[in-house]
């Protein structure tokens, strides 16, 4: 008889399983949705890693993971596979035993679980020892011989020089796209292949799609890379006149032209920004392999859709703007406007930024991407949480004890868990935890936890009233063009000015939203009171105009963080930024660090600013100067139908941002420097130093909270009822 009851519990899902299962990306209310089967399903998912020890499904770590967290009420599953684990020398075909057994072992622990597949395309290290004139050759040193095989994972060695299928490679290209057919075809046909309904496409450093190497190395002196820069150059410039003429030299031709070696790829001619009119060709390199990954990433997104035989979503690790240490020009992160308007690609994806404070207790825990221009192409972006190792204590002991206290956790889980989907984002659990002998989140508080938001915004999920929607008085524009015009070495302008500033924002108090510079046209700009420009070093006179006359506008205040303006991707210079904020400016020499104050926050940049421009427009009011000099460093002028607020350094502190966005007319939210979002739904509060909070919320009401130290905190946006308490 208890076999019998279990089997009718059961059915349901063993049917499910027997019947292929699809998935598809489709618009909601206006907001990516994920729809599973045809229904909307809560994109939440958990994932076995891609270590030693706990990534293969059936083995009894990643078994007992999967089962609990099936019964906490995960529904979606995410599984590492390598071409390397299933491409053997001299086997014509894959072994596609080990795919379907890696699949497999998520149905038996999970019955009618649904699998998201992460294949890494990586050429297998036979094939790069068959081909070595297709692999990487590094500009900064020889290529080492690194040990390969157990106990090394596959992505051990990536960040050096290791010997690697160049990304530029058409040869990998095309022998990895037949067996990404091979494996479309043949999977999609078996019987653990019905419960697939995505595949990431994984490659590059960590799979996340960065050139070899990156981030301290410097790729890529390979004929292949050769070869694609040539027909890139021939493709921009047509003939070896016009190239000559950008280049500003006549040592080169389209025919022989060559990758720049470390040396060119280390100047800079105006301190921290490039000139055009003498290294277009460092621009130009950069420029060919952000081309070349995105054209891997679309090749094989497109094979993918159309092999599967039913629809599948497919997805990548892209868009990063937050902690790309200051490289951006070369993590392969850049060419996003071509790869959002792609029809073969339905999301992007990333963990959480690596800056310190941003993951830790107190932390915003805030995406690398601007997640609203993501949505604005009609995609999904899913954040990979791979933070358990923030827990104070990790051994097994302690971890399965039903007694658990770990208190300081389970406010970054909650923030981890409610983050992305108050934003319509999805998330993935990526589970190292079995390398240490269990599961990072195998607990019983952790996986109560787990339960109970699922319950929570599943419940929310795909409903046709009152979706989770934008609610920012403010709006963050980030480029990926002006990472071209910048020094491609990790500064701490760029670290301190961009990755630090950032986290400051997002705990300044203020609903934010985050787009792309080039999505700055395609936004309803009306419900916004402050635009933040955080890197538009490089504005095109066709910006220019739009700024000015469809941003700077209905009394917006417009916020220019270090270097507005400067470039206009032809020349550079003081008159360019003069031109795009209407404040008058001067150069001001300094060779140690500037101090500057603005009310009670005195920063010191931590390094000289090159250039540095100081505000000498007498129409403009003094918010900050230095500390020592007197020199105006951040300014505000007003003008009739709108108001400009310029820096000359890299603006900081969540109360100087607080500050500027109050007086643009932004609700503040929470005056504490706590990380604090706002959806129309929601708002998530995280705070790591706890204590008396006053919430003001978007409709006028007030809220007077008791924190203790480290808390996360979700609540309904109307009424400011705590959602999920604890009580």
């Amino acid at each position: 008889m208890k076999t019998l009851a279990l089997l009718l519990v059961l059915l349901p899902s063993l049917l499910l399983a027997q019947r292929p299962q699809s998935a598809e990306i489709r618009l909601l209310n206006g907001q990516p949705t994920l729809y599973v089967n045809q229904q909307p399903e809560l994109p939440f998912m958990y994932a076995l890693t891609h270590v030693t020890g706990g990534r293969w499904s059936w083995e009894e770590l990643p078994a007992h993971n999967l089962r609990r967290m099936g019964e906490a009420g995960i529904r979606l599953f995410q599984v590492d596979l390598w071409l390397e684990d299933i491409w053997k020398e001299k086997e014509k075909q894959l072994d596609m035993a080990l795919a379907k057994r890696q699949i497999r072992g998520v149905l038996d622990a999970c019955p009618g679980g649904a699998v998201v597949v992460r294949l890494h395309l990586n050429a297998p290290i036979w094939w790069n020892r068959t081909h070595p004139e297709e692999c990487v050759q590094y500009a900064n040193g020889p290529v080492e011989d690194l040990p390969v095989g157990l106990p090394f994972n596959h992505e051990d060695g990536d960040i050096l020089r290791g010997s690697r299928a160049s990304l530029a490679s058409q040869l990998w290209r095309v022998e990895a796209g037949k067996k990404l057919q091979e494996f479309c075809r043949s999977l999609a046909r078996a019987r653990e292949g019905k419960a697939v309904i995505g595949i990431h496409i994984a490659g590059g450093v960590y799979g996340e799609w960065h050139p070899w190497g990156f981030i301290k190395q410097e790729p890529d002196m390979s004929e292949p890379m050769q070869v694609a820069f040539r027909k890139w150059l021939k493709n921009k410039y047509g003939s070896d006149e016009n190239l000559q003429t950008a280049w500003g030299s006549n040592q080169y031709k389209v025919a022989n032209a060559t990758v720049p070696d470390s040396n060119e790829r280390r100047c800079c001619a105006d301190g921290f920004f490039l000139d055009p009119a003498s290294e277009q060709r460092v621009m130009d390199f950069y420029r060919c392999q952000q081309a070349v990954i995105a054209d891997d990433i679309e090749f094989f997104c497109r094979i993918a859709k159309e092999h599967w035989g039913r629809p599948l979503i497919t997805g990548v690790f892209y868009g990063y703007m937050q902690f790309g240490l200051c490289r951006q020009a070369m993590n392969g992160h850049l060419e996003a406007r071509r790869l959002l308007q792609s029809p073969w690609i339905d999301y992007f994806a990333g963990p959480p930024s690596y800056y310190g404070p941003c993951r830790k207790a107190g932390g915003s825990g805030m995406q690398r991407a601007p997640i609203r221009s993501i949505q604005l192409h009609g995609k999904m972006w899913f954040d990979e949480i791979d933070n358990g190792y923030l827990q104070d204590k990790r051994e097994r002991d302690f971890v399965r004890s039903d007694l658990l206290g770990d208190t300081n956790y389970l406010p970054l889980l909650q923030r981890s868990l409610w983050l992305p989907l108050v934003q319509n984002c999805g998330l993935w659990l990526y589970d190292f935890g079995p390398r240490r002998n269990t599961g990072w989140w195998d607990s019983p508080m952790y996986r109560e936890e787990i339960k109970r938001s699922l319950h929570y915004f599943r419940s929310k999920y795909g409903r046709a009233t009152k979706p989770e929607s934008q609610a920012a008085d403010a709006l963050v524009v980030w480029d990926t063009e002006s990472y071209y015009a910048v020094k491609n070495v990790n500064t701490k302008i760029c670290e301190k000015g961009l990755d630090a500033a950032a986290e400051e924002l997002q705990c300044s108090g203020v609903a934010l939203d985050h787009i792309y510079l080039f999505d700055l046209q395609h936004i309803d700009l009306n419900n916004y009171k402050a635009i933040v420009f955080m890197n538009a070093w490089v504005l095109t006179p066709g910006q220019r105009q739009f700024i000015r006359d469809s941003v700077a506008q209905n009394g917006r205040t417009l916020i220019w963080n270090y270097g507005a303006g400067y470039s206009d991707g032809v020349r550079i210079g003081k008159a360019l930024t003069e031109q795009v904020t209407g404040i008058s400016l001067q150069h001001e020499k300094m060779e140690r660090n500037p101090v500057w104050v603005m009310g009670r926050d005195t920063v010191e940049n931590p390094e000289p600013l090159d250039p540095l421009l100081l505000v000498s427009d007498s129409g403009a009011v003094s918010l900050a100067a230095l500390q020592d000099k007197g020199g105006v460093t951040i300014a505000r002028k007003n003008f009739p139908n709108h108001t400009m607020v310029y820096a000359a350094v890299p603006l900081h502190r969540s109360a100087v941002f607080r500050e500027l966005l109050l007086k643009a007319g932004c609700a503040v939210l929470n005056k504490a420097p706590d990380a604090t979002f706002a959806s129309s739904n929601h708002v998530v509060l995280h705070t790591g130093t706890g204590g008396k909070r006053i919430l003001r919320l978007k409709n006028g009401k007030t809220l007077e909270l008791e924190l203790p130290k480290i808390a996360t905190r979700l609540l309904d946006a109307g009424t400011g009822k705590e959602v999920l308490s604890d009580d």
